[in-house]
């Protein structure tokens, strides 16, 4: 809890050494290494809690959903079934079945899937995101904007809504509607780096390079950005041969 990942690291797997047959051990370990963003020790910690309690919901869950982040589709599939047959309206399977069905390109699926989440909920915002995304990709892009549409005329709007507008517009080439979800994000999530990247190298597509230059700029000054954020940034000023910065940005960095 008081994110010492390292210290908790230890704690937990000093636990597992004494006695490694207690499943809340592993889930705690998956909780730790989940936090630290190391998916797959997350996934494996989850599978041995799985191996002692075939039935434990938050081990079932986390393989269902960190399956499909890694890829591991099967594992995943088969932890997701486990979980609508001991609750069939359980909201986060049904949506990562969809998921799945939007991965094997199967858009009716996924839509019937969506449709059992908004019969739960109406207003559930993973369910909505699912309908759209599904709906854009069958060809309907119409009735998918009017799907986020009446979801932010009931709701404020979120990352994900935004994240979905975002991918609809930018396979549509709309580079105007692309600019107003940039923004939008960027107050939403205003510390992810992979998108501020991704608007950089929009704007200078866009031939607006005095904005990208500003967002590559704020994300080099962060304390927050990583190696890679930054030789990513620089690779951009690479790419785009920016051959001078204003001295304010430079000052700034």
């Amino acid at each position: 809890n008081q994110n010492r990942i390292a210290d908790a690291r230890v704690t937990i797997n000093n636990a597992i050494r004494a006695d490694d047959d207690v499943s809340d051990y592993y889930i705690i370990l998956g909780r730790i290494e989940y936090a630290a963003e190391g998916f797959e020790n997350a996934f494996a910690a989850y599978s041995e809690a799985l191996a002692l309690d075939g039935t434990n919901e938050e081990a079932l869950q986390a393989i269902s959903q960190i399956g499909l982040r890694i890829g591991l589709y099967d594992e995943s599939k088969d932890a997701t079934n486990k979980l609508l047959v001991l609750n069939p309206n359980q909201k986060n399977a049904l949506l990562t079945n969809g998921q799945h069905a939007l991965i094997g390109r199967n858009y009716a699926q996924a839509l019937n899937y969506a449709d059992n989440i908004l019969s739960l909920d109406g207003l559930d915002e993973g369910g909505v995101v699912l309908k759209a995304r599904a709906t854009f990709l069958a060809g309907n892009t119409v009735d998918a904007v009017h799907i986020l549409d009446d979801y932010e005329a009931a709701r404020p709007n979120t990352a994900a809504v935004s994240l979905t507008r975002l991918e609809i517009y930018r396979k549509l080439r709309d580079a105007d509607r692309m600019a107003k979800q940039f923004v939008e994000l960027e107050r939403l999530l205003p510390n992810d780096f992979t998108l501020r990247l991704d608007e950089a190298n929009f704007r200078f597509k866009t031939a607006n390079a005095v904005r990208a230059n500003i967002i590559l700029a704020r994300m080099l000054a962060s304390k927050q950005a990583t190696q890679k954020n930054m030789s990513d940034a620089i690779g951009l000023w690479q790419e785009y041969a920016v051959s001078s910065l204003d001295v304010a940005l430079v000052r700034s960095i």
